[in-house]
Parts: structure tokens; sequence; C-alpha cells
């Protein structure tokens, strides 16, 4: 089972790969690019809209191969449709945010909204945290609900921090001198 993880995840990233050049390459001709808005933003030049477009695609391209063809050879459906659609549903509902946003910028409190109302579509999907007991038979179940939001909002947040330069420790220069994104904390970071 974890190879078929494995290979789903490979397929994912490999089609997000080769999307993703030809999305931006799309959104520069068209011209939809925008400056940096700030001084502290990484990026000096003009930086391409759409780009979740290729991540959302190979995620849900994946998905709907599996459901359509779930005896692919090599791959044992270890998941149910259902599951997969309280993935895919919630997961749309952010994405078109933000592609809404890419082209009319969005108010914070209402992408926190949104956002939140899918992370409460994700904990009704059984895709939340589960608190344990605590203090011996105490249950704090009432805290699951707002621990998935929490949890959902900084997750999908923490890429846009780090993207507008508000928390450089997520993001490391090699030595070509270049700015490039990652998800490496440094040793100084937190």
């Amino acid at each position: 089972m974890n190879i078929t993880y494995l290979g789903v995840f490979a397929t994912a990233v490999l089609i997000s790969f080769l999307l993703t050049r030809k999305i931006r390459d799309l959104a520069n001709a068209r011209g939809w690019a925008y400056a940096p808005p700030t001084a502290r933003h990484i990026h000096t030049e003009l930086i391409p809209r759409l780009g979740g477009v290729a991540i959302y695609l190979a995620v849900v391209l994946v998905a709907v191969t599996l459901i359509a063809f779930p005896s692919l050879p090599g791959v044992e459906m270890a998941v149910s449709r259902q599951t997969v659609l309280y993935i895919v549903g919630p997961a749309t509902v952010v994405f078109l945010l933000g592609l809404y946003d890419d082209f009319r910028p969005v108010k914070s409190y209402m992408k926190f909204l949104v956002q939140a109302v899918a992370a409460t579509l994700m904990y009704f999907g059984r895709f939340g945290i589960e608190v344990p007991p605590l203090f011996g038979s105490h249950r704090f179940s009432w805290l699951a609900l707002p621990l998935t939001i929490v949890w959902v909002l900084w997750i999908t947040n923490a890429f846009n921090l780090a993207h507008d330069g508000k928390y450089r420790e997520l993001q490391v220069a090699p030595a070509n001198g270049e700015w490039r994104e990652t998800f490496w904390i440094e040793p100084s970071g937190f």
C-alpha cells in the first residue's frame, strides 16, 4: 500500500512539474502577471498569476484517474471515492478562491472565512484533528473543529506569508544568490 501512495504522489509531482512551466508561460503571454507589491517581497520581476493551477490540476487528475480506474495495474485503491471527494471538495473551494483572488483581490477576512468553511467541510468528512483524552478521561472533543480550522488556515497561509517575505525563515538563498522559496527552516529560524 505504501508503494501505491508513493506512486500516486510521484505521479502528481511529475504532472505538476510538467504543467507549471506551461501555465507560467500562458500567464506571461496573456499579461496575467503583477509587480511585487512591496520592497520586502522576495521577487524582483513580474510574478505570473495562476500559481496554484498546476498543483490543483495534477492532484485532481490523479484523484479522478484513481476513482475512474480503481483497478489499474499496481494500484490498490486504499481509499474510497467518498474519501477522495472529501479531500478534493474543500481543496476545490480553496483553489477557486485563489483563482478568483489572482484577478480580483479578495479581502483577508473573506479568504479566512472561505478557508474556514473548507476546513469545516474537511472536519465533517472525517479529516479533522482528534483531541485525545487529557487529564485522565476528560475529553475535549469540542476543541476538534476549532483546532482543525486553525490548522487548515495555518497550512493554507504559511506559503503566502513566506512568499510575501513576511517569514524569510521559510526561504533560503542558494550560492548563486537567487532567492528560492522552500519549506526548509534554517537553524536560526523559529
